[in-house]
């Protein structure tokens, strides 16, 4: 005991020589010693040849699937010396190793019997086998030593390799057995991480899940540990060991395992009773109590799983980056929506893509800069949500609307780029001085002064106007009225605030953003009003009102309408200047006046009365209505084939836009 091999060889042949000179020992008796002493020598030769690497692991980083090696460590115990300008070779079972060459990037040596010296690399095989040359080191017998390879001596691609591979690593090395000592890993899926709960910077989240496959085996004793590059673990729990089962939550890990935090981004599982297998599928839940206030700063985060944590065994399993985004504001491309553009008044489902639950929209109103003045309400509660028109109030009003986002867990409302929608008109429109068009079929006319004429008369309601008189003679609507045809009283009517010429928005409240400034509403005695901005009657007649291509300038009036909805048409009752008459001068203000659409009519033409629906082609012309036609009985206008005289009037009375929303 305590010799080498070579000094008992030595001995031995010290002691034949010895027999040999010997000359009291019969010849007999001197050859059965010296066959006994050549007979030790070589049992110590076999004792040697089944002298085995002991205690021998590996640990890979970077061996998942679609991944990038990393490392490899390979710990072992020899027991034989291993003296300098000695080899020690791994020789894998798959090639896992960079391409063949002499001069390999250099292994780094460790453990308690080493010493490091200067040593070298080599790869041969096709790529199977990784030499390292002992050069001014060694590794005593009996005490742990270990190579770790970095990644250049890797191949820089695993594709080969899939899901489930089991790769060997046979450890020999010079005096010691070159048929044992071996370990294995295992090339693992890419971990998952889930996230739960908030995601905005400053807020609580939920817990966090890990899943993974173990990629080799975990004795008792060592540790699993988690790093993030964020602050993201409770800086009230300390380094003190706390039961796993308060705080975390283990799947196929000893319930008996501890949890150590290390610090606010890192977290250790000890293993303490029962070692985890190579293959074991393994669940971590980190619970609220083991997680800190989301980070105030915003960015992406990734989690290292540092697999097998001991002093000599240490290898990043993978860094999963991307599995958090903490976000500090909304961003304005989050959603876009499909279609960009509908019908008011019909019900139109719009998808809001890249939505999740737990976020929030709504709707500007129409002509809305941006989001300043809304707050998203409505709830998102699926993926990619599809979203309704109908019901919708301000959708209700014509023109484009601003979509207002914002995620779960943030406070801001964010004007989406890609969400704006466009609320068209269908139907008919009463606008100028006045004008009537229905489709491409245009009437003027005239009504009696300081009185009202029922224009348009459906089984639900009717509508009325009256006419005020301009600086030219000509005549704009200042008054509508819109009544119930049973019972006769009114359900709304809306004047015009006429003379908009000293208007100076920093004299009203708020700027007037809560108040109209245009036009004034006066709603019948069986009138209500069950929500802000809106109004119901009790024949079923409901409508709403607000600011349209409204820019909050200081002395330029709001665009605002009100929307009637009854059973067989939808009419908008609008406030406009007369640029169209007066150009942008003070004159367009002075003659501030009303303009109406109604469209969506489901009304038989046989129940729709009135002027209008004469003027509009759908009744008879009777000589009344014909008495208040300007320049004669309606006209089709062909747009394709339009005359200076009637191009003139067309853009005079702002044909062009009620055309195309008609």
């Amino acid at each position: 005991p305590g010799l080498s091999s070579t000094a008992f060889r030595s001995l031995g042949t010290a002691a034949l020589q010895a027999l040999c000179r010997q000359r009291t020992m019969s010849s007999g008796s001197r050859c059965q010693l010296a066959a006994a002493v050549l007979l030790l020598s070589a049992c110590w030769q076999s004792v040697e040849v089944a002298a085995q690497m002991t205690s021998v692991s590996v640990q890979a980083a970077g061996f998942y699937v679609g991944g990038t090696p990393a490392g490899l460590s390979v710990k072992f115990t020899p027991t034989n010396q291993i003296n300098s300008g000695g080899t020690i070779v791994l020789t894998a079972s798959h090639a896992i190793f960079a391409a063949d060459t002499i001069s390999a990037s250099a292994p780094t040596l460790g453990g308690s019997g080493v010493t490091a010296g200067s040593p070298a690399g080599s790869i041969s095989g096709s790529s199977t086998v990784y030499t390292v040359l002992m050069a001014g080191g060694q590794a005593t017998a009996g005490n742990d030593a270990s190579v770790t390879l970095p990644a250049g001596a890797l191949a820089s691609s695993i594709s080969a390799l899939t899901s489930g591979t089991v790769v060997t690593i046979q450890v020999t090395s010079t005096n010691n057995a070159n048929s044992v000592g071996s370990a294995a890993f295992e090339v693992i899926p890419v971990p998952t991480v889930t996230w739960s709960g908030s995601t905005t910077i400053n807020q609580a989240p939920t817990e966090i899940q890990l899943s993974m496959i173990a990629p080799s085996n975990i004795p008792a004793g060592a540790t699993i540990r988690l790093e993030c590059d964020k602050a993201i673990f409770n800086t009230g729990l300390t380094s003190t060991a706390a039961s796993g089962l308060s705080s975390v939550l283990l799947s196929n890990i000893d319930d008996a395992s501890l949890v150590a935090y290390a610090s606010t981004n890192s977290i250790e599982i000890t293993v303490q009773t029962s070692q985890v297998l190579r293959g074991t599928q393994i669940g971590i839940i980190l619970r609220p109590t083991t997680l800190a206030t989301n980070p105030a700063s915003a960015g992406a985060a990734s989690l290292n799983v540092i697999w097998y944590k001991e002093a000599l065994n240490t290898a990043t399993v993978t860094g999963i980056t991307g599995w958090l985004t903490l976000l500090s504001a909304t961003p304005n491309a989050q959603i876009s929506i499909s279609p960009t553009s509908v019908t008011v008044g019909v019900t139109t489902s719009i998808t809001l893509t890249g939505s999740s639950p737990g976020d929030v929209y709504s709707w500007s109103a129409a002509g809305e800069a941006d989001c300043t003045g809304t707050t998203p309400s409505t709830s998102i509660t699926a993926t990619n949500e599809v979203v309704s028109t109908g019901g919708d109030a301000v959708l209700a009003f014509l023109g484009q609307h601003r979509l207002c986002y914002r995620l779960a867990g943030l406070a801001d409302s964010v004007m989406q780029v890609n969400g704006d929608l466009t609320v068209n008109a269908v139907g008919a429109v009463v606008a100028g001085d006045p004008v009537t068009w229905f489709g491409n079929r245009r009437a003027e006319f005239e009504l009696p002064l300081g009185r009202l004429t029922r224009l348009l008369k459906m089984p639900d309601l009717e509508l009325h106007a009256a006419p005020f008189e301009g600086s030219e003679k000509e005549q704009w609507i200042g008054r509508t009225v819109i009544k119930s045809p049973i019972s006769g009283d009114v359900i709304v009517q809306v004047d015009v605030n006429r003379d908009m010429r000293g208007f100076d928005r920093s004299a009203m409240q708020h700027d007037g953003r809560f108040a109209l400034e245009t036009m004034t509403l006066l709603l019948g005695t069986n009138t209500k009003v069950p929500y802000d901005r809106q109004f119901v009657h009790t024949n079923g007649t409901w409508g709403l009102f607000g600011k349209l291509d409204c820019k909050y300038r200081r002395f330029i009036p709001c665009r605002e309408a009100v929307t009637i909805i009854g059973q067989y048409a939808k009419i908008v009752i609008s406030s406009n200047s007369a640029r169209e008459w007066y150009g942008e001068g003070e004159q367009a203000f002075a003659h501030t006046h009303l303009d109406f659409d109604v469209f969506d009519m489901t009304a038989g033409v046989e129940s729709i009365e009135g002027p209008l629906p004469e003027m509009w082609g759908m009744k008879k012309l009777t000589e009344e209505t014909r008495a208040l036609l300007k320049n004669g009985d309606p006209v089709d206008v062909d747009f394709g084939r339009v005359d200076d005289t009637t191009s003139r009037s067309v853009c005079r009375e702002e044909v062009g836009s009620a055309a195309a929303s008609s």
